[in-house]
Formats: C-alpha cells, sequence, structure tokens
C-alpha cells in the first residue's frame, strides 16, 4: 500500500510538472505572437541612441526626417517622410501634437503633457510603450500608440533645445 502511494504521488508530481512546462510555452507563444517588437530577429541589432536624453534604441538612418519643434516646452524631434504632424487633437485632451502616417486611420505618436505622474497608471495598464521627459515640474509624455520600432526610432530623436 505504501508503495502504490509513493507511486501515486510521484505521478501526481509529474503531472504538475508537465502541466507547469506547457503552460510556461503557452504564455511564451502568446507573448511572442501578441509582441513581436520586443523579440530580435536572428542577425538584428540594436545599438543606442547618441542622441542625448534618449532612452530607447536606433534602428536605421535619420538624418532626413523632418522636425518637429515646440517652443512651449522646448523640445524637438524627428520623424520620417510618410509621417506628418496632425491638426486634429480630438479625442486626446493633454495632447499638444499627434504624429502619424500619412493616410493611415489609426495614429502612431502621441504627445501629451501631465501635470502630475497619474499617466504612469494609465499606460502601464496596456502594452503602450511610453517616453516620459520632465520639465518645470510637468511631464512631456510621448506615446508609441501601435509598438513599432520605427515609432521607439522616432522618440529616440527627442531632445530638449534649451
Amino acid at each position: 500500500m505504501a508503495k502504490k502511494l509513493v507511486t501515486n504521488k510521484l505521478s501526481s508530481n509529474w503531472l504538475l510538472f508537465l502541466a507547469a512546462c506547457t503552460a510556461f510555452i503557452a504564455v511564451s507563444y502568446f507573448f511572442i505572437k501578441t509582441y513581436p517588437d520586443f523579440v530580435l530577429s536572428p542577425g538584428q541589432k540594436v545599438t543606442p541612441s547618441s542622441t542625448q536624453n534618449s532612452d530607447l534604441a536606433v534602428y536605421e538612418d535619420d538624418s532626413n526626417w523632418k522636425t518637429y519643434k515646440n517652443s512651449d516646452y522646448n523640445f524637438e524631434l524627428r520623424y520620417p517622410m510618410g509621417y506628418e504632424v496632425l491638426d486634429d487633437l480630438s479625442g486626446w485632451p493633454k495632447s499638444i501634437a499627434i504624429i502619424s502616417r500619412i493616410n493611415v486611420q489609426s495614429y502612431d505618436l502621441v504627445i501629451e503633457i501631465w501635470n502630475d505622474i497619474s499617466f504612469q497608471h494609465k499606460y502601464s495598464l496596456s502594452p503602450t510603450r511610453y517616453l516620459d521627459k520632465q520639465v518645470n515640474n510637468r511631464h512631456i509624455v510621448l506615446i508609441n500608440l501601435n509598438g513599432s520600432n520605427e515609432v521607439d526610432h522616432i522618440l529616440s530623436t527627442f531632445r530638449f533645445t534649451n
């Protein structure tokens, strides 16, 4: 009887181990399929940006990009051809600019001004990537809405002008 009890306990531990491994593989697969930009392709290199105040990586040459300048908060960032700065900020009450691909219905990058850190709660609940730069007790929050590497590159060009 004792031998059968030990065998049942080993079987149940083995089944628990298999269930945990299966769950880990399923969660990993879901993550990779849902957030492909977080996984580097073989041979893909990510180099740190040489731009001052940058927290993100650079993926391509940006020397011929357009420049968005904001004199109220003294910063600028560059964005590639095929993107535009939108005038319609409806739906984004804290925004000062939206940069998006031309003729695309979804927004790519929203720039918001927050007086406190409550944006952290708002954006920590989603997979949205954002950059926070503080100036004069306010937060300039640049939100990568589509999670693309190209928008991360736009964020990496952010710099204060004064």
